[in-house]
């Protein structure tokens, strides 16, 4: 028995030895080649293309080495058709040997300065889509691009701009500052603040768990604080053709949702006049020191909505 625990010792030791030493000299060709990597740009990007399906254009490349991992920084990156998403610049640490053990991308961080997509509205359909980003089924995501959402650990945006090209010809813009993105597993967690130039404040925090193509298993949650912003921020989240209440708005909203299932919504807004008459096109009709408490959940394309409090003054009464 002893004999034995010995030989098993040695052996854990050997192998944990041989470990050290691959790591070692994958380090050591690692920060000896790095600095090739922009000599190869073109049949990188090629490659890039012919894997994924999707067109890549970019100005400047470059990596160094961290650890154990290579750190790959870019500028003016354009990916799809119409440069449907601009990064300005980027700082992109691989997890090779995640990557490599899982067979699809794994990032440890990921710093972008400034990035912006382009989503089109389809005439037949309705359904939004990515110009060159289109999967066999053209109204889901392609998977290349979810694995790699999914693969990233963390993430940092300083902008990220979201311009909606309707059928009609409308473009609406919607922008994201402090964009951020943790992920542990099969959990992620995202912060934004809204940029509605004006004056006030919207925040959003969401945590969803899951793979969003597993329909049974993937659900997720979502904090809306709105501090003195207005409605009309909000604009690019509704069909074009939707009143939309142009009023200073302060308040608290709690979504929790399920894939292809019912979406819940709790929520607590006061205004201190709200332009109510926008819904029937009589601008005229307001309501002062509104506070109301709502609950409502969406399903089959449509939202049904109940008050559990309200309380407002109609012309001073």
């Amino acid at each position: 028995m002893v004999q034995a625990f010995k030989a098993v010792y040695r052996l854990v030791w050997a192998i944990a030895l041989i470990v050290l030493v691959l790591l070692a000299l994958y380090a050591s060709l690692g920060r000896q080649y790095i600095g090739l990597l922009a000599d190869y740009r073109q049949q990188i990007l090629a490659e890039i293309e012919t894997r994924a399906g999707v067109k890549l254009q970019l100005s400047s490349l470059s990596a160094e080495w961290s650890g154990l991992a290579p750190v790959i920084q870019v500028q003016n990156l354009q990916i799809g058709d119409q440069q449907a998403i601009k990064i300005g610049s980027a700082s992109i640490e691989v997890n090779v040997l995640s990557s490599m053990l899982l067979q699809r991308p794994q990032f440890n961080q990921i710093r972008v300065s400034a990035l912006r997509l382009d989503l089109y509205q389809r005439e037949a359909d309705g359904k939004w889509y990515v110009p060159g980003l289109e999967s066999d089924e053209s109204t889901s995501s392609p998977d290349w691009l979810l694995d790699t959402v999914l693969g990233i650990r963390n993430a940092r945006l300083d902008t990220l701009t979201l311009a909606l090209h309707y059928h009609s010809g409308i473009e609406k813009k919607l922008v994201l500052e402090g964009f951020s993105l943790e992920g542990d597993d099969g959990f992620r967690r995202i912060f934004a603040r809204l940029n509605t130039e004006q004056q006030g404040t919207i925040s959003l925090q969401s945590e969803t768990y899951g793979d969003p193509r597993d329909k049974q298993g993937f659900h997720g949650a979502a904090y809306l604080q709105i501090d003195k912003s207005r409605l009309s921020a909000l604009a690019p989240l509704f069909q074009e053709e939707a009143s939309l209440i142009d009023s200073e708005v302060s308040g608290n909203l709690w979504l929790n949702w399920r894939r292809d299932q019912r979406v819940n919504l709790v929520a607590e807004l006061r205004s201190p006049e709200l332009a109510v008459g926008a819904l029937w096109n009589a601008p005229d009709y307001r309501l002062q020191n509104v506070n109301m408490r709502f609950m409502g959940n969406h399903a089959d394309d449509s939202w049904h909505l109940s008050f559990a409090d309200f309380d407002a003054q109609w012309q001073d009464q």
